[in-house]
């Protein structure tokens, strides 16, 4: 059964090996992407797609737990940024699609923007097995 196993992991390798030396420049899996209705979660607190925030709250008997939805003034994102716009978000920063961070002062006092996420330049050049192999001939 190992044999097998290692057979089959060899000529994955072996695929993508030649894959890559006749000029083959990405590698793509298909999957499904989960469409649920939380967006992200931190210290307790979810944010829902359609916008709203809930947070657990310890019940009034011991080992129980209810959810309950932050008032309006607390639960709005930034002005202007969507559920579809976030890519990180945690209960007191937000990354966005544009790189742009915000910040909330705290729990309801609304949100800062910190600006776009400094990025340096880096300098990158796509290069193949086979280009690497044909610059040497």
């Amino acid at each position: 059964m190992r044999a097998r196993t290692f057979f089959y992991v060899s000529v994955g390798i072996l695929c993508l090996v030649v894959a890559y030396s006749v000029g083959a420049q990405v590698a793509r899996a298909d999957f499904e992407q989960r469409q649920g209705s939380i967006v992200g979660f931190s210290s307790g607190t979810i944010l829902r797609r359609d916008g709203t925030l809930w947070h657990i709250h310890p019940g009034a008997e011991p080992s129980t737990a209810e959810w309950l939805q932050d008032g309006a003034e607390c639960g709005q994102l930034p002005p202007g940024v969507t559920i579809n716009d976030i890519v990180f978000w945690d209960y007191y920063n937000i990354i966005t699609t544009a790189d742009v961070g915000w910040l909330r002062q705290n729990a309801c006092n609304g949100w800062v923007s910190a600006g776009p996420i400094p990025t340096p330049p880096v300098g990158v050049q796509s290069r193949t097995w086979s280009n690497t192999k044909r610059s040497y001939r």
